[in-house]
């Protein structure tokens, strides 16, 4: 490091520079960073001058001691001006009318003591307080003005909690979760008030225990994950194996412990079990979409020639798409997969599978005709096993917020400190796929594939209603599981809650390391035991590094929380 090429001498070393950087830091206590910032600016600039016009004056010297001791004089007199302006306006101000950005972006950490407003009706009320006072009483108008016309509140940004205060140590009544809401978390002696096993969860909850255990699925999962948390290739089948087995035997049990509910899956024809999603409903979400079971054993409807139901879950949606933005084409000849004329081969192999699984049916030549037949775009487009997921998904919504907030609302107690938990992910193989279409609105679902036409049975990715349906069976099991962790944590008197989220096939959970498998391997089991099948190639187990819907989700061993894009 030199200032001059041709004179070595007059240059500075890497040590000259740390000494520089050492006497910078000693003088952020009597200078402001603001100050500090415009203070090194101001002395290299001038040092450069001083280089250049005097042979007396080396950079190593200018680096080592303070060569300008004027302009440090000038900049402590004016930070110190600044503060004693600073520490008059604390005291004069006053809850301000203005917004928090802080708030709004979900990183306020004032609390109650924020003196901004975070709420937009609440800012209107205090503007209109505030303008019928001044009203009334002149005099009081003149006196709020004055805080206003200090330079420092001036020259701040407007809303900007951090700049105005001096820095508070967090509370529990302040604590803030990304979502733009104030919250107090939940205590670990106390976790959302959770009511006290039925006699007839209990039954369930034993049962279901009993199974998981006889099956030494939480061994035969624990054995088989990678490092990663993905499970090994060679025991895919066998764990895909020990589920499908444990359901079936605890499908029957649960037949005999609760009569009048059958083992039969659906008479529309689909692997789903309409009885066993009306038990477990009845059980551990009982009064929540109570018609989802009798829908799925006639047959779901579309929307398209009958009305579709409401869960009385979520809130209805307030505008629909008009049906001119989905043109029928009623021409037999009408090709259906344009997007994938490039992969016959695949569209074969598809249409092949599904024929062999009983999702679509081969039409004969007198129906093809039929008035009320409609050939459309809305078949499954072929995807094999290793094409990645399109990443369309992503844009229609979905995003790392909602983790977040999991994750601190789970792995953090009221005091901010980190407890030991681990994630799952979990994938849903074929998703709508897995539900059937009433009778009446199948020949609305018909496709071409080669000279070949089809009908399915099954509910096609494409259809606008598909991901409604089946968001309605996901969110139930996921209702289910969550009960089924709280009584699984409360036999086992661990303080702790579990907790997911789903994203239509896909879903996330945050469970206690301790008791981490046998816990898993219970929520597990649900979804074979209702006829969802599990996609375990794509699942992550007992790690602290997850991927979902597309974002990489780490759990520390700090308090730390990281959720970002992949």
């Amino acid at each position: 490091m030199a200032s001059d090429g041709n004179d070595p001498g007059r240059g500075a070393s890497l040590v000259d520079l740390i000494i520089y950087w050492r006497r910078l830091a000693d003088l952020l206590t009597p200078l402001t960073m603001d100050h500090l910032v415009q203070y090194d600016s101001d002395y290299r600039r001038r040092i450069a001058v001083m280089i250049a016009a005097a042979e007396s004056t080396t950079l190593s010297d200018a680096l080592t001691r303070d060569e300008i001791t004027l302009a440090m004089a000038a900049m402590a007199a004016a930070a110190g001006a600044k503060k004693s302006n600073d520490s008059k306006a604390a005291k004069t101000q006053k809850k301000s009318n203005d917004l928090c950005h802080h708030f709004l972006r979900g990183n306020c950490r004032r609390g109650n003591s924020c003196r901004f407003v975070r709420d937009v009706q609440e800012q209107k009320r205090q503007r209109l307080a505030n303008n019928t006072s001044h009203k009334d009483t002149p005099s009081s108008s003149e006196g709020n003005r004055k805080p206003k016309d200090t330079g420092p509140v001036r020259n701040t940004p407007r809303g900007r909690c951090a700049e105005l205060r001096e820095q508070e140590a967090d509370t529990p009544a302040g604590y803030q979760d990304d979502t733009g809401i104030s919250a107090r978390l939940p205590s670990a002696k106390n976790t959302s008030d959770v009511k006290p096993a039925a006699r007839d969860e209990l039954r369930a909850y034993g049962i279901i225990d009993g199974i998981a255990q006889k099956w030494q699925l939480a061994d035969n999962l624990r054995a088989s994950l990678s490092p990663s948390g993905a499970i090994r290739d060679e025991f895919i089948v066998h764990i895909d194996n020990s589920f499908t087995g444990a359901a079936d035997e605890l499908r029957d049990s649960l037949s005999r412990a609760f009569p009048g509910y059958h083992t039969a899956t659906a008479s529309i024809g689909g692997p789903l079990y309409p009885d066993m999603i009306r038990l477990l409903s009845q059980l551990f979400d009982e009064g929540r979409d109570e018609s989802l079971a009798e829908e799925v054993d006639r047959g779901i409807s579309m929307g398209a020639l009958t009305e579709l139901s409401s869960s009385g879950v979520f809130p209805p949606k307030e505008q629909c798409k008009p049906k001119e933005e989905y043109p029928p084409c009623r021409n037999p000849l009408y090709k259906n997969y344009i997007s994938a004329r490039d992969a016959a081969q695949a569209v074969e192999e598809t249409i092949q599978s599904e024929l062999k699984a009983g999702k679509i049916r081969k039409l004969a030549t007198h129906e093809l005709h039929s008035p009320s037949r409609l050939y459309s775009k809305l078949a499954t487009i072929p995807k094999r096993r290793d094409e990645k997921r399109n990443p369309n998904r992503l844009s229609a919504g979905g995003g790392p917020e909602e983790e977040r907030q999991l994750a601190q609302r789970v792995i953090f107690d009221e005091a901010g400190t980190l407890k030991r938990y681990t994630g799952a992910v979990t994938d849903f193989e074929g998703a709508y796929r897995q539900l059937f279409i009433c009778e009446r609105e199948r020949p609305l679902c018909s496709l071409r594939a080669g000279n070949c036409f089809y009908e399915n049975l099954a509910m096609p990715f494409g259809a606008p209603s598909s991901c409604w349906n089946f968001c309605r069976l996901s969110s139930k099991s996921l209702r289910i599981q969550h009960r089924l962790a709280e009584i699984s944590l409360g036999v086992a008197e661990l303080a702790d809650v579990s907790r997911g989220l789903i994203y239509i096939d896909d879903a996330i959970w945050l469970l206690p390391t301790e008791g981490y498998f046998p816990l898993l391997v219970k929520l597990l089991l649900i979804l074979p035991l209702i006829g969802l099948k599990i996609s375990w190639r794509k699942c992550l187990y007992g790690s602290q590094s997850l991927r979902f819907i597309g974002y990489t989700i780490e759990l520390g061993t700090s308090p730390q929380f990281r959720v970002f894009f992949c």
